[in-house]
């Protein structure tokens, strides 16, 4: 078979066929995974302001798991690259698990900043060393169409996981004949138990490439290159921070939405949000990474200024849908092109400083958050507008005539090639 008949069928949604055992595996264990993240992640603010806790504390409880989020990002993703990817993905899970057992538990402030640390910790452990070992289980030329079927996974069980965590509460209070409170750690305990599950598949993968293999020779550190890719992202996590995780808490102070409303709005988000990551793939391969991520992204900037906006709660959900699909499809295809720059020895560690600037600085941001919406409910969306408009700037500038597009191969018919 010839090269350009490997490319061409490669081509549109044939790209997501022939995936291996041991990637379906990986794709098992984030589906687990994405359950035990998705009912405590979204619940946490809610369940802090059922508590009585101000916004300010909120946004204080957010900035410790931001912040520890990054703390070990740049190093897990080198130890990872020197020591085991499967390792450390193992390692991050403990931790995650660790944490969440915290802040079920906790009874006071303090535990839960302990609780959100260590949560944090596990994260950027697992989520650098994950990626790119899971990149290694399929060609290069097929990443990108890996990396958005994983999103699609995890993203289309997030959507039912939020729409469970909306109601999950409400019905342990009712079933079990108890308080709301107890409604939620019941719930959380319930994430707690698909975290250690999400273990399982990760020992029917082995080990294949990295510095584990003691290579005589390891590939000189692209950091021009890795500042290039993680500039952008400095920026768009600063304007994550502001809104991101406020977003449950912004429809019930702005509108007073009950939460089961609130998780279905989130779950119907994540399911347009998962199809939109089938897609991207294509939208590269006609556009080029670079262009689908400047034009996706520009349309997500269009509709988080209208949020602010706009007075009808129908409105704000259309442009926080428009805003939140649209922004987060391009991850897959950012990760995949920002791996086909750098060296396979650096892989992790690339992918760690990217994720390390985005989440430290959202990690920031989300501490001065607290206090905004104190003052107004819209300044924040206009920061992080003007924020992300930069960015993708930005990245045209360092990347737009970096673009990977290639030609589709024509298949003539007759006996002429």
């Amino acid at each position: 078979m010839t090269d350009s008949e490997v490319q061409e069928e490669q081509w549109g949604f044939s790209g997501y066929r022939g995936i291996s055992q041991e990637a379906k595996f990986l794709l098992l264990q984030a589906v687990l995974e994405a359950v035990g993240a998705t009912l405590p992640f979204f619940l946490l603010a809610l369940y802090l302001d059922h508590l009585g806790y101000s916004s300010v504390i909120v946004g204080y409880v957010l900035l410790i798991m931001g912040l520890s989020t990054t703390i070990f990002m740049l190093p897990g993703g080198y130890l990872g690259d020197r020591f085991g990817r499967r390792r450390m993905i193992f390692v991050g899970l403990g931790m995650k698990a660790l944490g969440l057992l915290v802040l079920i538990m906790a009874d006071r402030l303090v535990l839960f900043y302990i609780g959100a640390c260590i949560w944090g910790v596990g994260m950027s452990i697992r989520q650098p060393s994950f990626l790119a070992f899971f990149s290694e289980k399929t060609e290069d030329s097929r990443r990108k169409h890996l990396f958005s079927m994983l999103m699609f996974s995890h993203t289309l069980v997030s959507a039912g996981s939020i729409w469970l965590a909306g109601r999950l509460p409400g019905w342990h209070a009712d079933l079990y004949g108890t308080n709301i409170t107890d409604g939620y750690r019941m719930t959380f305990l319930m994430g707690w138990f698909f975290i250690l599950l999400c273990m399982v598949p990760l020992l029917f993968t082995k080990e294949s490439r990295g510095g584990y293999q003691k290579k005589k020779e390891v590939d000189p550190l692209p950091r021009r290159e890795i500042m290039k890719l993680a500039s952008p992202l400095i920026l768009l996590g600063v304007g994550a921070g502001f809104v991101i995780p406020f977003f449950p808490l912004y429809f019930k102070w702005r509108f007073d939405i009950a939460l089961s409303d609130i998780g279905e709005l989130f779950a119907l988000t994540h399911l347009l949000w998962a199809l939109a990551y089938l897609a991207m793939p294509l939208v590269a391969e006609r556009l080029g990474s670079v262009k689908a991520i400047i034009t996706v992204q520009t349309i997500a900037v269009l509709a988080l200024f209208g949020i602010p906006l706009t007075t009808s709660f129908p409105a704000v959900a259309a442009f926080y849908v428009i805003r939140m699909v649209m922004m987060n499809a391009t991850w897959p295809i950012l990760q995949s092109y920002a791996l086909s720059r750098v060296p396979d020895d650096h892989r992790s560690f690339t992918l760690g400083s990217m994720q390390f600037s985005f989440n430290f600085c959202g990690g920031v941001s989300r501490g001065f958050a607290g206090h905004i919406y104190g003052w107004s409910l819209s300044l924040p969306f206009f920061i992080t507008g003007v924020l992300y408009s930069i960015a993708t700037l930005l990245f045209f500038m360092l990347f737009g005539n970096k673009d990977d597009r290639k030609i589709r191969p024509i298949r003539k018919s007759g006996a002429g090639k």
